[in-house]
């Protein structure tokens, strides 16, 4: 039996009131592209219909690290909406530019960015992400954790999202605080009370698991 897939589907938030999409765009895929280091997808982020990408990742671990990382790599203003999805991916037209693909996988990860999009626009839920398993045991855990993410990642900065990847990417502080034009207390600060430090603990966590 075929191993199950991540599937990964993000979506812009707001976009129609962006003043430049394709710039969005570009900064979306240039985020994907630098989660790549920390968690390396089966297929990589591509544009797909509208504001929406799609991406695969070979566990569940790994969709986690990749939405993670594009979530702080953003810049201030653009957001994404991300659902995940496990199960089967296939490819069922490849005479595109863009292979059409479809399986279990996305349909869970459709399930799962349309229950995010209704739970925003009723007001009850400021959660990001949505995750549909393929039957397994991991649902609540992955679904508590994402939640806890969320509320982290969207309570930085801009300053302590950069600080937050630069720690990922262990960049000394001293050099952080160089290029933000700050003292390297400051760094240390935000590291701590951003909850950056708890961020990239758990990264680093799941790096390596089931690659």
């Amino acid at each position: 039996m075929a191993r199950a897939s991540a599937a990964v589907i993000a979506d812009i938030v707001g976009s129609r009131d962006l003043a430049d999409r394709s710039a969005a765009q570009e900064h979306v895929l240039h985020a994907f592209e630098r989660a790549e280091v920390h968690a390396p997808a089966a297929v990589p982020a591509y544009a797909a219909v509208g504001d929406e990408f799609q991406a695969v990742y070979a566990s569940v671990e790994h969709a986690v690290v990749a939405t993670t990382v594009v979530g702080l790599s953003l810049p201030e203003g653009l957001e994404l909406r991300f659902g995940i999805g496990v199960g089967e991916d296939r490819v069922v037209d490849a005479t595109g530019t863009v292979p059409i693909r479809d399986g279990s996988a996305w349909w869970r990860a459709r399930e799962a960015i349309d229950h995010v999009k209704q739970a925003q626009r009723s007001g009850r839920s400021r959660a990001t992400t949505g995750f549909v398993p393929d039957g397994g045991s991991e649902e609540k855990a992955v679904r508590g954790l994402l939640l806890l993410r969320d509320h982290v990642v969207s309570g930085m900065r801009p300053r302590d999202r950069r600080i937050a990847l630069a720690g990922l990417e262990e960049v000394p502080q001293a050099r952080t605080a160089e290029a933000e034009g700050i003292r390297q207390s400051a760094v240390s600060q935000s590291w701590h009370r951003s909850g950056a430090a708890a961020v990239v603990e758990m990264l680093r966590q799941l790096e390596g698991a089931r690659s």
